[in-house]
């Protein structure tokens, strides 16, 4: 029944220090991730996300009238005239889409055809024009601001740079704005009878068709603490201007298109030109000093993007990307460590791992690969059903607890290895090892080594009167004591049975044998009964002390045997006494 206890009462240790190791390296790793550390790599991650992700079917929903360089150069003119977009305007109303957007700023008249413009922004409903209302704003065209019809442009960077978020609202002047996007998604929506519902008030939360509207958190996702003013949500791209029907303005101007690509759609006009400037950072590209152009997203098609967005997640039930809750991100955290700390116990304690013997480095290197790639793995699998958590972090955690579990397992080995298991003083391997380390110092520092070696007088009597447990926890307490008597730096070992050994470090003869009579007398001071000691009543040592300087030749085995003829004088004398070894300078004895 013993063994089953101490069998059990094992195992709840081990699991106790896998526990802890996973709590703290958690915690740990949180806090580190709450700080902003890991804030960076975790945007990168998503960004790799985004362009390993299988590639969506275009959104035949929204058609980009777009304004390069080459329709630039066909006007002969930039801005282009009133009069040019209102003729725009009018080529595609002709084919009845459902909205309009202009994604060009319009506040100040640009000569000829000013009146003709304002009349298509009066006659034309579903048009929704741009202002700038964060930063350096810029007021819309005053018609379509009079009749409502109007969205911001603002787009929300991220601390790198890059365009990750959705700014949907925002207030201002003590009134609710909406972006272009959103404008032009629920002019869409509402001819198909779906305008948003409030779901939860507290949360901002927001039901529109089939999909469920939560604000992003300024720690969600990978983000450490960014500014979440408004009503923000992470953009869940569909891809570059590929992804939508692209018509380029000179061909609307001239009537070079179909009607199907107009007809019950969403038409947004924007410019693409380089030379207009008009470019973000996305995903899909990477900022840097060889920073590629076509890589970039122009601003036109990120609002397509957004506005795609909307009416996918809507009509087709498309995911949008969510983040967890504070709560939920760190319990992610923490079953990854679990998971390493586990994981690691596992591995390093199995038959097989002991049976092939392979390198402990190997093992760790493996698990943590391993670890890693099923834990980014697993993130991309949720990002790819619409939940971005924590990659890096994970990785991080499960990394640092296979190696805080590889280490108490090093730990624990080492103690086998070095340390002795009844009494916790260091084992006869050990002080082998630690000997001849010491001998070769002070053979090259040319100082003075000193070795007590320590007897329990009369211990098979004790063990036959009082019984080898008895005489286990003797052992114990002696030990202890040698331990408190010696100084810092020195060191204790059991020698073999009831002997033990003491090295101490450029210490010479008198002050050696200052130490063992202090071990003595502390042994003595505890009192422990031994009422078949031929000498006392009470559990005493005897100690032989050797001291010399090592020269490069002699063998570490020397101050032993020196030590022991010391240890074999002060039985002699009587016992409970110390004796200098050959050769004899003194000794001290009661």
């Amino acid at each position: 029944m013993s063994v089953v206890r101490g069998f059990n009462k094992d195992r709840w240790q081990y699991g106790g220090r896998v526990t802890l190791t996973s709590l703290i390296v958690a915690t740990l790793t949180v806090v580190t991730s709450w700080l902003g550390v890991f804030e960076s790599i975790e945007l990168n991650l998503v960004d790799r996300f985004f362009q390993w992700r299988p590639l969506e079917p275009p959104d035949r929903r929204i058609t980009l009238v777009t304004v390069d360089e080459a329709d630039i150069e066909f006007l002969q003119k930039w801005p282009m005239s009133d009069r040019v977009l209102a003729e725009a305007i009018a080529h595609l109303k002709a084919y009845e889409p459902r909205a309009i957007g202009v994604d060009l700023y319009r506040n100040l008249a640009v000569e000829p055809g000013s009146a003709e413009l304002q009349e298509i922004y009066r006659s034309t409903p579903y048009l929704i024009g741009i202002e700038k209302v964060v930063g350096n704003d810029i007021p819309p065209a005053p018609t379509l601001a009079h009749l409502g019809q109007i969205g911001f442009s603002d787009i929300v960077l991220d601390p790198d740079g890059k365009v990750r978020r959705h700014l949907m609202s925002i207030h201002r002047n003590e009134a609710m704005k909406n972006s272009l996007s959103v404008q032009l998604a629920l002019l869409y929506l509402k001819a198909e009878g779906i305008a948003p519902e409030i779901v939860d008030s507290q949360t901002k939360t927001y039901r529109l068709g089939r999909a469920v509207l939560k604000p992003l958190s300024s720690h969600g996702g990978g983000y450490s603490n960014i500014d979440t003013g408004g009503y923000q949500m992470l953009l869940n791209f569909r891809g570059d201007r590929d992804q939508f029907t692209c018509i380029s303005l000179t061909d609307v101007l001239e009537n070079r298109f179909s009607g199907e690509f107009i007809h019950d759609r969403v038409v947004l006009i924007g410019a693409i030109a380089p030379s207009l400037n008009d470019i973000f950072h996305t995903p899909y590209n990477s900022k840097n000093t060889t920073f590629d152009n076509r890589l970039a997203m122009e601003g036109a098609i990120v609002h397509a993007n957004a506005t795609s967005q909307l009416l996918s997640a809507a009509l087709d039930g498309r995911y949008l990307l969510l983040t967890v809750n504070q709560t939920q991100e760190k319990l992610w955290v923490f079953l990854w460590a679990a998971i390493g700390s586990v994981g690691s116990f596992v591995v390093l304690n199995s038959k097989f791992f002991k049976k092939k013997k392979i390198g402990i480095g190997r093992i760790l290197l493996a698990e943590i690969t391993v670890g890693n790639v099923g834990a980014i793995a697993t993130s991309y699998w949720l990002f790819l059903n619409g939940w971005w958590l924590p990659g890096f972090t994970p990785a991080i955690a499960l990394s640092a607890a296979v190696l805080a579990v590889a280490f108490d397992y090093t730990r624990q080995w080492k103690n086998l290895a070095f340390i002795d298991g009844l009494t916790q003083v260091a084992n006869r391997r050990y002080f082998d090892e630690y000997l001849q380390q010491e001998w070769r110092r002070h053979a090259s520092d040319r100082k003075s080594l000193s070795l007590i070696l320590c007897d329990v007088d009369y211990f098979k009597h004790y063990n036959d009167t009082y019984g080898h447990l008895e005489g286990d926890r003797c052992l114990q307490q002696v030990a202890r004591e040698i331990e408190r008597a010696v100084r810092a730096g020195d060191f204790v070992a059991r020698y073999g049975g009831e002997e033990f050994a003491v090295i101490l470090g450029n210490t010479d003869a008198q002050t050696a044998l200052g130490v063992a009579d202090r071990i003595r007398t502390r042994v003595r001071s505890l009192a422990l009964p031994h009422a078949t000691s031929e000498i006392d009543e009470v559990v005493t040592l005897s100690c032989g002390v050797a001291s010399s300087i090592p020269n490069g030749e002699g063998d570490p085995s020397h101050p032993i045997a020196i030590a022991d003829r010391g240890l074999y004088e002060a039985k002699r004398q009587g016992r409970d006494c110390v004796s200098l070894g050959y050769p004899p300078v003194g000794d001290r004895c009661n």
